[in-house]
């Protein structure tokens, strides 16, 4: 077994907390890939280079990223395709805004007590109309409903989407006919490097069933392990929204999701996930410095 951890980060704001990250993540058996959106200068190589000494890092070809459209997907599999050049144990994929909860000795313990595994959430047994709908119609523009800095613009793109959603029902357009069974959980994974293969192997059925959809950033990776093998395979198929599944600390009471700030500390720190999703840059800072003492 490799001991070695790829981490795949898909950022697009707050510089000092993604360099706070990086320094969080540091570790002689981690590397890092680098993926900012095109939209923004968020860190330079340099300024990388001052908080990571161990880990190697790799900034891939930066592409344009809309919420909920294919660009999403495009982005996790590039990131997927760079790090597969490596031999790891397990590759992550978080967002800038996530942290580690445990001291970096743990955190790989617990991945190597846990070989094999795959560490993906589920949403439910099956999906809601409203989830398939997202798949079985052509949503053209979903690419620029949220781009503009006028959220007029935004709602009229919005509306027109809607019309044309309309229409293929009027038509009796079915983009999905049922070929696989659909499934649906949160894009952020720790997947093994057998499973990251079979993921990039299948990028162009997937280009071909999750463009121009809804949110298939949620929808491809558990769509394909469902329907394969890996399914054995899963940490914990219990198939019931829980975070444990992907060992993830993700609290939709509080926020959408709830950011987790300094008073969490604890709370994070003695929670029985490996990642938390959302915090703060000061809350990162404080786990960086208690983790530490802990490792190299």
């Amino acid at each position: 077994m490799n001991d070695r951890h790829a981490f795949l980060i898909m950022a697009h704001n707050n510089k000092e907390q993604l360099l706070e990250l990086l320094r969080q993540l540091d570790h002689p058996r981690n590397d890092i890939y680098l993926h900012i959106d095109r939209k923004v200068h968020l860190i330079s190589k340099k300024e990388i280079e001052e908080v990571v000494r161990f880990s190697r890092v790799e900034i891939l070809r930066s592409i344009k990223v809309s919420w909920g459209a294919y660009s999403q997907i495009q982005c996790e599999l590039d990131l997927l395709k760079t790090s597969l050049s490596g031999n790891y144990t397990y590759y992550h994929l978080l967002s800038g805004v996530d942290c580690i909860t445990k001291p970096m000795e743990q955190f790989h313990t617990f991945f190597e007590d846990n070989y094999g595994k795959e560490f993906i959430h589920f949403q439910g047994k099956c999906v809601d109309l409203n989830t398939e709908n997202h798949v079985k119609y052509y949503h053209f523009l979903q690419q620029f409903s949220h781009v503009s800095r006028f959220e007029c613009i935004n709602t009229i793109i919005r509306g027109i989407e809607r019309v044309l959603i309309v229409l293929q029902k009027c038509m009796g357009i079915n983009r999905w006919k049922d070929e696989m069974i659909l499934q649906k959980g949160a894009n952020w994974f720790s997947i093994t490097r057998d499973l990251a293969e079979y993921v990039v192997a299948q990028e162009n059925w997937i280009h071909k069933r999750f463009s121009y959809t809804l949110s298939g950033d949620e929808l491809f990776l558990q769509t394909l392990v469902y329907n394969s093998d890996f399914k054995n395979c899963l940490y914990q198929p219990s198939f019931d929204n829980d975070y444990h599944q992907c060992s993830r600390y993700i609290d939709w009471h509080r926020g959408k999701p709830y950011v987790f700030t300094t008073k969490d500390v604890k709370d994070v720190m003695f929670s029985d996930m490996m990642f938390a999703r959302k915090c703060t840059k000061e809350l990162l800072s404080n786990l960086t410095k208690i983790n530490s003492t802990h490792d190299i």
